[in-house]
């Protein structure tokens, strides 16, 4: 049964924008089985490479949130970078577009009960009780 949610990430995975291989999202949807966490946090999601196997495995065991935070803002995807052409890349980067896809592909998994979505930046949320 887990064979065919690990296809169905392998087949998931070149649709989204991000850099996550198909290995590191098999292993996160693999952890997921084994720990059957509660929550799950992931900060920077950007295109959901790597929370959309996570919230797919949580679906799979029928229990866990995953709480995805990420204010897909240039402002905020730019700060930090030290490199001209990443500085450039953030600041031109399509945000709204690529947090629309992640939308459609979340909903279109039916996996709005299992992902808590916090549009904002990390310093402005309350971690959770217990990860």
């Amino acid at each position: 049964m887990s064979a065919n949610l690990f296809a169905q990430i392998s087949q998931l995975l070149p649709t989204l924008h991000g850099w996550c291989t198909e290995g590191k999202a098999h292993t996160l949807a693999a952890a997921v089985l084994a720990l059957r966490p509660e929550v799950t946090v992931e900060i920077g999601v950007w295109g959901g490479a790597s929370l959309l196997p996570m919230a797919l495995a949580h679906k799979h065991v029928g229990k866990g949130t995953v709480i995805g935070i990420d204010p897909w803002h240039p402002v905020e995807s730019a700060k930090g970078q030290v490199h001209p052409q990443d500085q450039k890349y953030w600041g031109e980067a399509n945000h709204e577009q690529v947090y629309a896809h992640f939308m459609e592909n979340l909903y279109n998994l039916n996996l709005e009960n299992c992902v808590r979505v916090m549009r904002c930046t990390s310093d402005k949320v309350e971690p959770p009780p217990k990860i």
